[in-house]
């Protein structure tokens, strides 16, 4: 059984976007969803990913979307290539529906869940005109609509087997310790990687280990919890999303460290 087929008036959405809160996109989109669905519910999962950061949604989405309830429709918007040849789908999984465009947005967050299948947005299914650049309104706000009132996703569009992906950057093992490299800066300047906490053991918390990236070398620890960490110096924290970041106690480690996402890194024991 397809999730159409028990799918109730009151779903809840998300809204993921590079949108910002200054202008009016945002509210729009839920001004559309709601026009149709009067009973929709929303959560703002982020509106300040970096403008046409598809990674750095990919690695929000990941994080944020297994903590959501089963049925919930996940809409996200990084689209830089809005208006060209790109597709527009609905991502349907054994639990949840993922609409957005057709860019690798939802692959991280796919690597969870298993797909059932695979819809591509059919503009002329939707009853007002599509802009070629603004799809956020005229397609994916209408399409996360129809789909909270119950209809079925092949009403939308047609059934596709194909989708792009951006392959999840895999950490590697070597003999003196582990290659890895940043894949999130949140607010507070931590620099979330791709090395797992399971890199690291209960041991390893009295070590004393080096970080090396581009000739540098910085001596760093391995710590619980921010509180534990320097002031001064970064430290690496076993966080809650899993992976092991670099953090500064009240202070902000991409900036002492001068790093951003993307940044590669060789970890030595």
């Amino acid at each position: 059984m397809s999730m159409s087929e028990f799918r109730s008036d009151t779903s809840m959405i998300t809204l993921t976007t590079d949108f910002g809160t200054t202008d009016w996109f945002v509210a729009v989109m839920k001004g559309v969803i709601t026009a149709f669905n009067p009973k929709a519910h929303f959560t703002d999962i982020s509106h300040h990913i970096s403008p046409g950061n598809i990674r750095e949604a990919a690695f929000v989405l990941k994080q944020a979307l297994p903590w959501f309830p089963e049925k919930t429709i996940h809409l996200a918007v990084v689209d830089p290539g809005v208006g060209t040849s790109r597709r527009s789908l609905i991502i349907e999984t054994d639990s949840q529906y993922l609409v957005g465009p057709d860019n690798g947005i939802f692959s991280w967050a796919l690597l969870d869940m298993e797909i059932v299948r695979i819809i591509r947005l059919d503009a002329t299914r939707f009853s007002s005109p599509v802009s070629s650049t603004f799809h956020g309104r005229d397609l994916f706000a209408p399409a996360a609509a129809r789909l909270s009132s119950g209809e079925n996703p092949l009403n939308l569009g047609e059934q596709t087997h194909s989708m792009i992906q951006i392959d999840w950057p895999q950490h590697e093992v070597t003999k003196d310790g582990f290659l890895g490299q940043v894949l999130h800066k949140d607010r507070f300047g931590n620099l979330i990687t791709n090395l797992p906490s399971t890199c690291i053991s209960t041991d390893d918390m009295r070590k004393l280990f080096e970080v090396r990236s581009h000739g540098k070398v910085l001596p760093i620890k391995i710590h619980s919890t921010y509180h534990l960490a320097s002031s001064n110096n970064p430290a690496l924290i076993s966080a809650s999303t899993g992976f092991l970041e670099f953090a500064i106690k009240d202070g902000s480690a991409a900036h002492q460290m001068g790093w951003e996402a993307g940044q590669s890194f060789e970890l030595i024991r």
